[in-house]
């Protein structure tokens, strides 16, 4: 059975966040050891998810660092300094990626947004404005150094089927001025992988494209079993008034 469902992109990014807060290996880092999420705006729906198991039924606000947005956008919330850090189901306050990542190991799991996915490999490549390297910097270290689990949650918005290495050498070459990218070391979580871990159903991305907050939503096909597709339909309408992320 075949049913079609068109995701904006902030219901994207909450599907991405259910399908995670699911997961039984989030569920255990979340209870026994330690969670890192990177302030994005695919997170901050990630660490409202989270949080509600700790307890706390609250919108995060402000929850960004570096974006692209309009030149005379005006942010309404104030950024908060802080990622959001919570170690055996307990929020750790007033704290960075840069104080904790150098305590992180295999049975912890760190959150971090990216800016291009390849779906099919499932690796992610991020752009870096700090000239120091930015939140990438401690992350790469962690994972690669003590075996931490990094996991890019990410909209097919960003699908970009390019040799990532490719471009990240051209990106870092391009200008003294612009942003530089890094192909991380970490794997990409989208919609697709959402669909099939809460549901068992394949997603298909068949189309793209909308106006007046609908840019850069995802067209999907979605094929299971019906009772899967069912229990699939309630959750997107549940999401699919999800509102624009607000700075």
């Amino acid at each position: 059975m075949i049913i079609q469902t068109y995701l904006s992109p902030a219901a994207g990014k909450r599907l991405i966040a259910k399908g995670l807060a699911a997961r039984e290996d989030v569920q255990t880092a979340l209870k026994e050891h330690t969670i890192l999420i990177i302030k994005g705006s695919t997170n901050a729906a990630l660490a409202e998810e989270l949080l509600k198991f700790c307890g706390y039924d609250e919108k995060v606000r402000g929850f960004y660092r570096g974006i692209f947005k309009p030149a005379d956008a005006e942010a309404k919330y104030t950024v908060d300094k802080y990622d959001l850090i919570i170690r055996k189901g307990e929020i750790i306050r007033d704290k960075t990626v840069f104080d904790i990542a150098d305590e992180l190991g295999p049975d912890d799991i760190a959150f971090k947004g990216a800016n291009a996915v390849n779906p099919l490999t499932h690796q992610a490549a991020v752009l870096i404005g700090n000239p120091t390297g930015g939140t990438m910097v401690p992350l790469t270290k962690a994972v690669i150094g003590r075996r931490l689990k990094l996991i890019h949650p990410v909209g097919l918005e960003k699908r970009n089927r390019n040799d990532f290495h490719m471009m990240e050498q051209l990106c870092n070459e391009s200008s003294t001025a612009g942003v530089r990218m890094m192909v991380s070391p970490g794997t990409a979580y989208t919609e697709a992988d959402a669909f099939r871990e809460l549901f068992g159903i394949k997603a298909i991305l068949a189309g793209a494209g909308g106006v007046a907050g609908y840019e850069g939503g995802c067209f999907f096909l979605l094929q299971g079993e019906e009772e899967a597709l069912e229990q699939c339909r309630a959750l997107l309408a549940e999401i699919t008034a999800e509102p624009p992320f607000a700075l």
